[in-house]
């Protein structure tokens, strides 16, 4: 599940910014928007669009294209967007910026499967990446509507309903290497760029609660959790992690050796409770708070 970015340009005057869009599509006056720090993602500031306009600027392509490289590429090599903002914000070419959190107004389209609400679900066999949530640098969504992120996840059953089951997740040998960035049965992260390892210095994924679930049989962590401010996990039962008994190289980007069920990395305004961890030889302790999180705003209780 991917944000949606655009890409300064150049910088045009108080306030005026060009944009380089991967579509042409899901920004117009008026929407209100996040920018971030290229690299990290860490959040720069939000603001409004007052004014947008769009132009071909074929003698642009020259700056345009280096900003996409080792990413998905853009589907319009020559449209820039100019926009001017109603703060003007401390960006420079590779900033990236994109539609804010935040309900979507009626009668506009929203891509809404980061709010994860499964219902009595059985999810089994996912083989490579289990069930991703992501802020990246590029949006895999199709062409034809606009689409705003809500980054208000939510993996949980419903009152009365039987918890949400998952099984055998990320069965894939690539998923355990060293360079491997999607860690859990249940992840919510920041897709990494590009030569960039370790956990970014930013909190972009918000108001996240894994609630509720069982996850059996993982031959990775269960939840993998990071970049992330105000988490919440409770309630979920986990069963066997790590089936294969090793972790091989998995973990290492990050700079973290696996021996827990739960990993946390780079978050703050953290509440884990009320969960069952099976132990195994891999899974030595139910949760790991990476020393990269605010561990004054992490509470673990009565999860073991």
């Amino acid at each position: 599940m991917h944000g949606f970015y655009y890409y300064v340009i150049q910088k045009a005057g108080p306030g005026r910014y060009l944009l380089s869009p991967k579509w042409d599509q899901g920004l117009m006056a008026g929407d209100e928007i996040e920018t971030c720090e290229h690299g990290t993602l860490r959040s720069l500031g939000r603001t409004r669009i007052t004014q947008l306009a769009k132009r071909k600027a074929p003698g642009l392509k020259g700056k345009i294209a280096p900003l996409w490289k080792n990413k998905s590429p853009s589907t319009q090599p020559d449209l820039v967007y100019d926009v001017v903002l109603q703060h003007d914000l401390p960006l420079r070419p590779e900033t990236a910026s994109r539609r804010s959190p935040g309900p979507a107004p009626a009668g506009d389209p929203a891509l809404q499967l980061p709010r994860l609400r499964p219902r009595a679900r059985q999810v089994s066999e996912l083989r490579r990446r289990g069930l991703p949530v992501h802020l990246r640098q590029w949006n895999s969504a199709p062409g034809g509507q606009r689409h705003r992120l809500l980054v208000r996840i939510r993996v949980r059953r419903q009152p009365h309903d039987q918890n949400n089951h998952f099984t055998d997740s990320v069965t894939g040998a690539n998923e355990m290497t060293w360079a491997a960035d999607t860690l859990g049965a249940i992840t919510v992260a920041v897709s990494l760029p590009e030569g960039v390892n370790g956990f970014p210095n930013s909190f972009q994924n918000r108001n996240v609660t894994i609630e509720g679930n069982r996850i059996d049989d993982s031959y990775i962590y269960a939840i993998f959790v990071s970049n992330a401010d105000s988490v919440r996990i409770a309630g979920n039962v986990i069963g066997q992690t790590f089936i294969r008994g090793s972790a091989f190289d998995a973990g290492g980007r990050f700079g973290v050796h696996p021996d827990s069920a739960i990993l946390i990395g780079r978050s703050r305004n953290v509440q884990i409770s009320d969960n069952t961890v099976a132990r195994g030889r891999v899974t030595q302790v139910a949760v790991t708070i990476d020393g990269t999180c605010d561990k004054n705003s992490v509470r673990v209780a009565k999860t073991g």
